[in-house]
C-alpha cells in the first residue's frame, strides 16, 4: 500500500516539477514529464507514438554533441555528462538548453535519463556581454584619443595605444607608473583635485598639460569619471584628447583679433576691453585710471626717407622701449601707424605726468635700426577718468585730444624759435 502511495506521490512530484525530465532508450523518448512537453512544444503522444527522436529535437549542428555524449555513456567511458545544445521546438523557434544526463541499467538494458534546463536568456545575456566586451575592446584599442584606467592610488591599470602615442611611453611602462610624473607642475594640484573627485563618484572635464617622454609639452582635454564594480568605486576611467594644435590655432586667432601683427602689442580692441574691465573693477572715488596717448614726431620722415622696412623695425624697437619703462600692470597698445596708448589702471596725476616725462626721455635716446642711428621725440596727451559716468571711448578721445594739443603747442613753440632765429641772422 505504501509502495503504491509513494509511487503515485513520486510520479506526481516528477510530473509537476519545475524542470524538464526525460528517459531515453535507443535515441527515442520512453518517458518525459509535463515540463519537458512545455519546453519542447510536443505532447507526450507525439513524442512517444510519433516517435520524435533526439535528432528531430536537437539542432542539426548540435546532434553530434548529443550522440557523442550518449555513446560515451553506453560504452562506459563516462557515467554522467553536462552539455549545452540548441533545441528546435515544435513551432520552429530555437532555444538553448543545458542537459544533465546519466546512464542506468534497467532490465539489463542501458538507458539514459536526465534533466533539461532552459538557458536561453543566460546564453543571450552572455552573448550580449561578449559583444559588449568586444565592442568596448574595439573602441578602446582603436580610439584615436588616449583611453586609460587608474586604481585608487592613481596608478595606470590599463592604457590603449592612444596613450602610447600621446605620452611617448609604452603601455607596459605606463602600467608601472602613476599619472603624477606626466603632469606639468602648474597643473598638478588641479589634476589631483579632479582625480579625487572621480574616485568620490563625480565626473569632470578639464584642461591640463603633460610632458611627453621626449620632453615635448602637450595640452590635453581630459574627462575623468568613476570606475564602479558591483556598486563599489575601484578606480577611475579617463579619456584624454590632444588639443595642442587646437590651442595654438585659437591663440593665433586671438592674436589676429586682439594684437597688433607688427609689434605684438594689444590693438585698440583689446586695449578698449582692458579699459572697460578697469572701469568695472575700480572705484572712481578711490582710484583714477588714466590713459596716455602717444604720437611719434617726425616718424613720417623716417618712413619716407629710409623706407617702410626701416620704419617697421623702428616701431618694434619703440614698442620694446615703451614696455621697458612701464609697470607690469600697465597696458601698452598700438592703435595705428605711430600712435600708441598706455593704460594706467591705478594712477595719480603726478605719477602719470612723471611717466610721460620718463617716456619722453627714453624715446629721446638714439635708436639703432639696421645700421641707422635714429632719434625721435613724442607728443603725449594724458586723460584721467572723471567718474562713474566716464566711457571707454570718451577717455581715449580725451587723451587723443590732449596729445594733439601738446603736438600743436610744440609746433608753435618750434615755429616761434625758428622765426626768431631767422630774424637774428638777418639783423646780425
Amino acid at each position: 500500500m505504501k509502495d503504491t502511495l509513494y509511487k503515485e506521490m513520486f510520479e506526481l512530484m516528477i510530473q509537476n516539477a519545475a524542470v524538464s525530465m526525460y528517459i531515453l532508450e535507443n535515441w527515442t523518448y520512453s518517458y518525459v514529464n509535463d515540463h519537458f512537453c512545455k519546453l519542447t512544444g510536443y505532447t507526450k503522444e507525439e513524442l512517444f507514438i510519433e516517435n520524435i527522436t533526439t535528432d528531430k529535437l536537437i539542432h542539426p549542428d548540435d546532434v553530434s554533441i548529443v550522440r557523442e555524449s550518449v555513446s560515451r555513456r553506453i560504452e562506459n567511458r563516462e557515467s554522467d555528462a553536462r552539455y549545452r545544445v540548441r533545441v528546435v521546438k515544435k513551432d520552429g523557434s530555437l532555444i538553448h538548453v543545458e542537459i544533465h544526463a546519466r546512464k542506468a541499467m534497467v532490465d539489463e538494458q542501458v538507458v539514459t535519463f536526465g534533466t533539461v534546463f532552459d538557458v536561453t536568456e543566460e546564453v543571450k545575456a552572455n552573448l550580449q556581454l561578449k559583444e559588449n566586451q568586444e565592442r568596448f575592446k574595439s573602441l578602446f584599442d582603436n580610439n584615436p584619443d588616449a583611453v586609460f584606467t587608474f586604481d585608487l592610488e592613481g596608478i595606470f591599470t590599463n592604457a590603449n595605444p592612444g596613450c602610447e602615442d600621446l605620452s611617448g611611453y609604452t603601455s607596459d611602462e605606463l602600467l608601472e607608473m602613476s599619472f603624477i610624473p606626466l603632469i606639468v607642475p602648474e597643473d598638478l594640484a588641479s589634476t589631483l583635485y579632479y582625480f579625487e573627485e572621480a574616485i568620490q563618484g563625480n565626473t569632470n572635464r578639464y584642461e591640463i598639460a603633460i610632458i611627453r617622454r621626449d620632453g615635448e609639452r602637450r595640452d590635453l582635454e581630459v574627462t575623468c569619471f568613476p570606475m564602479n564594480l558591483e556598486g563599489e568605486i575601484i578606480g577611475a576611467y579617463g579619456i584624454a584628447k590632444d588639443i595642442t594644435d587646437r590651442n595654438a590655432h585659437r591663440k593665433l586667432l586671438e592674436d589676429l583679433a586682439f594684437y597688433d601683427s607688427l609689434t605684438k602689442l594689444p590693438n585698440r580692441k583689446l586695449f578698449e576691453d582692458r579699459l572697460c574691465q578697469v572701469f568695472k573693477n575700480s572705484d572712481p572715488s578711490k582710484n583714477q585710471p588714466a590713459v596716455l596717448f602717444l604720437d611719434l614726431d617726425r616718424f613720417k620722415f623716417i618712413n619716407d626717407s629710409l623706407g617702410h622696412h626701416i620704419g617697421d623695425e623702428f616701431l618694434k624697437i619703440v614698442s620694446e622701449r615703451l614696455l621697458q619703462n612701464v609697470c607690469h600692470t600697465d597696458t601698452v597698445g598700438r592703435f595705428a601707424g605711430d600712435e600708441f596708448a598706455i593704460l594706467l589702471p591705478i594712477s595719480h596725476p603726478k605719477q602719470a605726468i612723471a611717466l610721460a616725462e620718463k617716456l619722453n626721455q627714453a624715446l629721446a635716446e638714439p635708436f639703432e635700426v639696421m645700421g641707422h642711428s635714429l632719434t625721435v621725440s613724442a607728443s603725449i596727451g594724458i586723460a584721467f577718468c572723471s567718474g562713474s559716468d566716464e566711457s571707454v571711448n570718451g577717455l581715449i578721445k580725451k587723451a587723443d585730444t590732449a596729445m594733439y594739443y601738446t603736438k600743436n603747442t610744440e609746433e608753435i613753440v618750434i615755429q616761434f624759435i625758428q622765426k626768431n632765429w631767422i630774424k637774428k641772422q638777418l639783423t646780425s
